[in-house]
Protein backbone atom coordinates (compact mmCIF):
# COMPACT_ATOMS: atom_id res chain seq x y z
CA UNK A 1 0.00 0.00 0.00
CA UNK A 2 1.20 3.44 -0.92
CA UNK A 3 1.46 6.25 1.36
CA UNK A 4 -1.87 7.58 2.83
CA UNK A 5 -3.19 10.70 1.26
CA UNK A 6 -4.05 12.44 4.35
CA UNK A 7 -0.49 13.16 5.88
CA UNK A 8 -2.30 12.94 9.44
CA UNK A 9 -3.39 9.69 8.96
CA UNK A 10 0.23 8.67 7.44
CA UNK A 11 1.84 10.07 10.91
CA UNK A 12 -0.82 8.19 12.93
CA UNK A 13 0.29 4.89 10.66
CA UNK A 14 4.17 5.30 11.05
CA UNK A 15 3.64 6.36 14.43
CA UNK A 16 1.32 3.19 15.58
CA UNK A 17 4.01 1.16 13.45
CA UNK A 18 6.71 2.20 15.72
CA UNK A 19 4.80 0.83 19.08
CA UNK A 20 3.17 4.17 20.11
CA UNK A 21 -0.35 4.27 22.00
CA UNK A 22 -3.08 5.52 19.47
CA UNK A 23 -3.11 8.80 22.22
CA UNK A 24 0.58 8.98 21.88
CA UNK A 25 0.74 8.48 17.45
CA UNK A 26 -2.47 10.87 17.42
CA UNK A 27 -1.37 13.50 20.03
CA UNK A 28 2.28 14.04 17.77
CA UNK A 29 0.10 13.83 14.87
CA UNK A 30 -1.61 16.78 15.76
CA UNK A 31 -5.26 15.83 16.75
CA UNK A 32 -6.41 18.21 18.66
CA UNK A 33 -7.29 16.95 22.52
CA UNK A 34 -10.59 17.26 23.81
CA UNK A 35 -13.02 14.91 26.10
CA UNK A 36 -13.71 12.22 23.46
CA UNK A 37 -9.35 12.56 22.66
CA UNK A 38 -8.44 9.37 23.96
CA UNK A 39 -11.76 7.46 22.15
CA UNK A 40 -11.22 8.97 19.06
CA UNK A 41 -7.44 8.39 19.03
CA UNK A 42 -8.33 4.34 19.43
CA UNK A 43 -11.13 4.51 16.84
CA UNK A 44 -8.81 6.35 14.72
CA UNK A 45 -6.06 3.64 15.07
CA UNK A 46 -8.21 1.02 13.70
CA UNK A 47 -9.58 2.65 10.75
CA UNK A 48 -8.90 -0.12 8.23
CA UNK A 49 -6.05 2.35 5.78
CA UNK A 50 -4.34 3.00 8.60
CA UNK A 51 -4.10 -0.26 9.87
CA UNK A 52 -2.83 -1.59 6.39
CA UNK A 53 -0.21 0.56 6.56
CA UNK A 54 0.87 0.04 9.98
CA UNK A 55 0.90 -3.69 8.91
CA UNK A 56 2.83 -3.03 6.03
CA UNK A 57 5.33 -0.35 7.64
CA UNK A 58 6.47 -3.09 9.93
CA UNK A 59 6.34 -6.25 7.80
CA UNK A 60 9.14 -3.79 5.85
CA UNK A 61 11.01 -3.13 9.21
CA UNK A 62 10.75 -6.50 10.37
CA UNK A 63 12.96 -7.52 7.07
CA UNK A 64 15.53 -5.33 7.77
CA UNK A 65 16.04 -5.93 11.73
CA UNK A 66 18.28 -9.10 11.72
CA UNK A 67 18.79 -10.99 15.10
CA UNK A 68 20.41 -14.00 14.94
CA UNK A 69 22.07 -16.43 17.52
CA UNK A 70 25.37 -14.80 17.14
CA UNK A 71 24.65 -10.92 17.91
CA UNK A 72 22.33 -11.85 20.83
CA UNK A 73 25.79 -13.66 21.96
CA UNK A 74 27.81 -10.80 21.08
CA UNK A 75 25.42 -8.91 22.97
CA UNK A 76 25.24 -10.77 26.25
CA UNK A 77 28.90 -11.47 26.11
CA UNK A 78 29.29 -6.94 26.31
CA UNK A 79 27.11 -6.91 28.74
CA UNK A 80 28.47 -9.77 30.97
CA UNK A 81 32.30 -8.86 30.14
CA UNK A 82 33.33 -5.83 29.33
CA UNK A 83 33.79 -3.27 32.06
CA UNK A 84 30.69 -0.77 32.44
CA UNK A 85 30.83 2.28 34.67
CA UNK A 86 28.89 0.94 37.46
CA UNK A 87 25.96 3.36 37.69
CA UNK A 88 25.30 2.11 34.04
CA UNK A 89 25.16 -1.82 35.18
CA UNK A 90 23.53 -3.84 37.99
CA UNK A 91 25.27 -6.93 39.19
CA UNK A 92 22.33 -8.50 38.61
CA UNK A 93 21.85 -7.48 34.78
CA UNK A 94 25.43 -9.11 34.75
CA UNK A 95 24.13 -12.74 36.33
CA UNK A 96 21.22 -12.80 33.81
CA UNK A 97 23.35 -11.84 30.69
CA UNK A 98 26.06 -14.91 31.68
CA UNK A 99 23.08 -17.13 32.63
CA UNK A 100 21.07 -16.61 28.89
CA UNK A 101 25.05 -16.63 27.42
CA UNK A 102 25.17 -20.20 29.14
CA UNK A 103 22.03 -21.33 27.87
CA UNK A 104 22.71 -20.38 24.26
CA UNK A 105 26.09 -22.45 24.35
CA UNK A 106 25.40 -25.96 23.82
CA UNK A 107 26.87 -28.16 26.71
CA UNK A 108 27.97 -25.06 29.00
CA UNK A 109 24.90 -25.99 31.24
CA UNK A 110 25.07 -29.66 31.40
CA UNK A 111 25.65 -31.69 34.08
CA UNK A 112 28.47 -34.28 33.78
CA UNK A 113 27.90 -37.76 35.02
CA UNK A 114 30.97 -39.43 36.32
CA UNK A 115 30.86 -43.48 36.53
CA UNK A 116 32.71 -45.43 38.44
CA UNK A 117 33.26 -49.02 38.64
CA UNK A 118 35.60 -51.47 40.09
CA UNK A 119 37.92 -54.27 38.74
CA UNK A 120 36.29 -55.90 35.54
CA UNK A 121 33.67 -53.38 35.43
CA UNK A 122 31.82 -54.74 38.05
CA UNK A 123 30.25 -51.96 40.85
CA UNK A 124 32.15 -50.51 43.62
CA UNK A 125 31.85 -51.92 47.15
CA UNK A 126 31.06 -48.31 49.00
CA UNK A 127 31.48 -47.82 52.86
CA UNK A 128 29.92 -45.21 54.72
CA UNK A 129 31.87 -43.57 57.52
CA UNK A 130 29.46 -42.01 60.40
CA UNK A 131 32.26 -41.96 63.35
CA UNK A 132 36.05 -41.57 63.14
CA UNK A 133 38.49 -41.79 66.03
CA UNK A 134 41.68 -40.32 65.35
CA UNK A 135 44.34 -42.03 67.88
CA UNK A 136 47.13 -39.71 68.61
CA UNK A 137 50.95 -41.26 67.12
CA UNK A 138 53.48 -41.14 69.57
CA UNK A 139 54.75 -38.22 68.15
CA UNK A 140 52.08 -36.15 68.70
CA UNK A 141 51.40 -37.59 72.13
CA UNK A 142 54.82 -35.71 72.90
CA UNK A 143 53.49 -32.16 71.84
CA UNK A 144 49.97 -32.58 73.56
CA UNK A 145 49.52 -30.85 76.81
CA UNK A 146 49.05 -33.47 80.07
CA UNK A 147 45.98 -33.29 81.89
CA UNK A 148 45.95 -31.86 84.86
Amino acid sequence: MPVIRNPKHEKVAQLLASLKSPEEAAREAGYPEGTSFKANARRLSHHPAIRERVTELQTTEAALVVVDVAWIKRELAEVAGVKIEPHNIKASDKVSALAQLGKMTPGALVPTQTEMSGPDGLPMQVATITRIIVEPRDRDRESLPSPA
